[in-house]
């Protein structure tokens, strides 16, 4: 197998390219950042900087097509959310290699949290009620629904400024600093406390072959996970099922749950991979990426521990007085994402990215683009902006 990677700068991006690689397989990677350290791995034959997929569609879909032209793939890999880019122009790059990723009107359903709770109750997944403002004014008096809230925007990502009024992140967000718009609403439900739990599905035409659930016993800023251990949980599995069975999904989902006292609740969806990828052996994982069906879908095993140490580290310099699990998770959290003694170059290009990414968000930091998170992903996200 041939596949081309793209949003190498993706931490989970280096994992896949890795899991190919070690198997055996041919990989070329691309990113719009020269620093993506997937694009430097040695299990990489071929690398390509590209222009932006977000700022520069036309251009970026051209390379894409004359690269798969010029050096013909079997597979197409999206990792981050290039991948709407790709999919609003899969018409030109379907005869060229199979795409792992479904249509366009899919991913947008799935990528709007809006839109993704009304087809999870549809489809009888458990969630939270939910209340939709498109301005501020109706923001303000949604909020007023629950005495205790968290409203997010239906095109965000990685747990960016939410708005509540409970929790560690209670007031970090004040209501002036929100934006709903009729194109990006704000989606306002009840805070209720419990356990995130995230899933990663890898999924051929509906039907799930393989799947892997995971907390995160560390975060940045109550977010983002930094470590991550695989769990059992098996209503996970059934839930990522129904979903993809319904929408004759196609590629790599994930979905982020909250394990409640009384039951698990769907939260939002992410269709493209996850970190849950690191939890799968890689046998585990190219089999499944090569559709080879089992009679069930494979389930990672639980207790894998991966952890991004750089990350990890932050914490416990910036709290030492509360970085018990930090510590734990830099002593016994099981292999990095980032760091392999076989395959280190990539270690450097993710240090000198940072860099570069503090360089960014100084520059963006009085803008919308406003945290570290923006700044690294700025170029290549989607917020529901149309797309020629």
């Amino acid at each position: 197998m041939h596949a081309l990677i793209t949003g190498s700068r993706i931490p989970i991006a280096l994992e896949m390219i890795r899991k190919l690689g070690r198997s055996g397989h041919m990989v070329a990677a691309s990113d719009s950042a020269r620093t993506a350290p997937g694009n430097h791995s040695r299990y990489v034959q071929t690398s390509f900087v590209t222009s932006s997929p977000r700022y520069e569609t036309h251009r970026y879909i051209g390379q894409i097509e004359r690269r798969l032209k010029t050096h013909p793939v079997d597979i197409l890999i999206p990792t981050f959310e290039e991948v709407f880019y790709l999919s609003r122009h899969r018409a030109r790059l379907s005869p060229l290699a199979e795409l792992f990723f479904p249509g366009f009107d899919l991913l947008r359903q799935l990528h709007d949290k809006v839109a993704f709770l009304d087809l999870a109750r549809e489809l009888k997944i458990p969630t939270h009620p939910s209340v939709t403002a498109t301005s501020r004014e109706e923001l303000a008096e949604a909020t007023q629904e629950f005495e205790h809230f968290i409203a997010r925007a239906a095109y965000s990502r990685g747990g960016a400024r939410l708005f509540t009024n409970a929790g560690p992140l209670a007031g970090r967000t004040t209501l002036g600093a929100c934006a709903p718009t009729p194109t990006n609403p704000f989606l306002v439900q009840p805070f209720v406390p419990g356990r995130d739990i995230c899933s990663h599905s890898i999924v051929h035409h509906g039907t799930v072959v393989a799947h892997a659930c995971y907390v995160h016993p560390v975060m940045l800023s109550h977010s983002t996970g930094l470590a991550f251990e695989s769990v059992n949980d098996p209503e996970t599995l059934e839930i990522a099922q129904r979903l993809c069975e319904a929408t004759g999904y196609h590629g790599q989902i994930s979905i982020d749950f909250m394990r409640t006292n009384a039951r698990l609740v769907a939260i939002e969806c992410n269709p493209r991979p996850s970190f849950g990828l690191s939890m799968m052996p890689d046998e585990m994982f190219v089999e499944a990426l090569q559709s080879r069906v089992p009679p069930r879908p494979r389930v990672a095993p639980a207790g894998v521990r991966r952890k991004m140490a750089f990350a990890v580290l932050h914490n416990v310099v910036t709290a030492p007085l509360t970085a018990r699990k930090e510590v734990d998770a830099l002593l016994h959290g099981g292999r990095d994402i980032f760091i392999d003694r076989h395959d280190l170059r990539p270690v450097l290009y993710q240090l000198a990215g940072f860099a570069l990414m503090i360089r960014d968000w100084i520059a963006r930091r009085h803008t919308a683009q406003s945290s570290f998170g923006d700044a690294f992903t700025h170029d290549t996200v989607w917020d529901g902006d149309k797309i020629n």
